[in-house]
């Protein structure tokens, strides 16, 4: 049974970068950083 998606990776050469596009341009939540990803909260998946 599939439910839908949760999650999406999408690869980056400039993280910092990345995380202001998707944060200040587009809208999302930063909800959780590592040493090499950061997860932003679009509200109905992680991407």
């Amino acid at each position: 049974m599939f439910f839908g998606v949760s999650h999406i990776v999408v690869p980056v050469t400039d993280l910092d970068r990345s995380v202001t596009l998707w944060r200040e341009v587009i809208g999302f939540a930063e909800l959780r950083r590592g040493e090499e990803y950061v997860d932003m909260d679009s509200g109905n998946m992680v991407i």
